[in-house]
């Protein structure tokens, strides 16, 4: 595998990092697609640097927390300023907040009787990061730590819903209902508000090319009663 650039981003690039933070590395490569790779503390990225730089000039939210704020730790060849140089903003962010609120509030409705509460946690902070993150995005505003982004949101449960990534437990149904508030305020209406099981927003998801939804709610059902 031809590894062109190792590029560390996150808390651990910004420096607000603790003791329990992952170490969030992206490897540009030479292979055709992306992939990612989890051990411990340790997340690996691993994209094609065509991917980067097509996702660079569709105004992608994963590309502007690179470009903002990663740090080159292995980079020869410059990709990292060519990544920052092909990046463009859109001026809305409505489909990837569409598409985080859907999963929201699938999980605030059974993120509290599905298996795998680890995915489901990870998914919560992410719902939140996303929708914040693009809102942020529409003003201009490189925004992404979790006390940045509740300072924005100026909601106090905000930064204790991206932290929920990291706990080991079912969301308790306080989190939950912070979450569908959260959603209701900031997010887009529920697309299956009568909804009686997880599975009920399989459609909603397959009409919107919601994949990340989609792999969510089908690793989250493997080992479901609801399956």
């Amino acid at each position: 595998m031809t590894i062109s650039a190792v590029i560390l981003f996150g808390s651990r690039a910004r420096g607000d990092y603790n003791a329990g933070s992952d170490v969030d590395l992206l490897f540009v490569t030479g292979e055709p697609q992306p992939r990612h790779h989890a051990v411990s503390k340790l997340s690996l990225s691993l994209y094609p640097m065509d991917k980067l730089l097509s996702q660079a000039a569709d105004g992608d939210l994963f590309v502007f927390h690179l470009v903002s704020e990663a740090k080159p730790i292995y980079d020869p060849a410059g990709e990292f300023i060519r990544l920052q140089a092909a990046f463009r903003l859109r001026d809305s962010y409505d489909r990837d907040v569409a598409q985080a609120s859907d999963l929201g509030y699938l999980l605030s409705r059974f993120g509290d009787v599905l298996p795998n509460e680890g995915l489901v946690n990870r998914r919560i902070a992410w719902c939140v990061r996303t929708i914040l993150i693009g809102r942020a995005a529409e003003q201009r505003r490189p925004v992404f730590s979790p006390a940045a982004l509740a300072a924005f949101s100026q909601d106090i449960a905000v930064e204790g819903l991206i932290r929920q990534k990291s706990a080991s437990r079912p969301p308790e149904p306080d989190t939950l209902r912070c979450l569908r508030h959260f959603l209701e305020r900031w997010g887009k209406l529920d697309p299956v508000p009568m909804a009686e099981a997880p599975d009920d927003y399989n459609q909603a998801f397959a009409m919107t090319n919601n994949y990340v939804a989609q792999s969510t709610l089908k690793n989250l059902l493997a080992n479901s009663d609801y399956a």
